[in-house]
């Protein structure tokens, strides 16, 4: 089975909105692939400027983040990329972790890897704890 869940939202950290389309995100030979695009080349030059995106309709869901509206985006506030975010299905109580990634190098992305908490125990973010592997 699949062992990653995508976040969908409109916006996100910096310039970009998380998708859960298949050229934005996929597993290949066992290895994870996240492939950062143009939102304009996806929806058009005038839908990017003047139009809004609403991940409800774009993707049957949202995951809203940080009490802002991660789900709806019009005109200005659209993110020009669009990449993905995934969370492991995964719990980890004790252990480790080895992670090996080709990072990309450019504008207006975030290459990030953070160990997240499965419950928020203290409160939301950061309260609960974020262990950031590599940002």
């Amino acid at each position: 089975g699949n062992k990653w869940k995508h976040d969908k939202k409109t916006s996100g950290l910096g310039f970009e909105m998380y998708s859960p389309e298949h050229q934005n995100s996929y597993v290949k030979e066992g290895k994870l692939y996240i492939c950062p695009t143009f939102t304009e080349d996806r929806f058009g030059a005038d839908r990017f400027a003047h139009g809004s995106l609403d991940a409800h309709q774009l993707w049957g869901d949202c995951d809203p983040d940080w009490g802002g509206d991660s789900c709806h985006t019009q005109g200005h506030t659209n993110r020009p990329i669009i990449s993905a975010t995934l969370r492991s299905k995964s719990h980890i109580k004790y252990g480790r972790v080895e992670v090996k990634a080709k990072l990309p190098i450019g504008d207006w992305i975030w290459p990030a890897i953070w160990m997240m908490p499965t419950e928020n125990h203290y409160g939301g973010w950061p309260q609960s704890g974020e262990i950031d592997m590599m940002e």
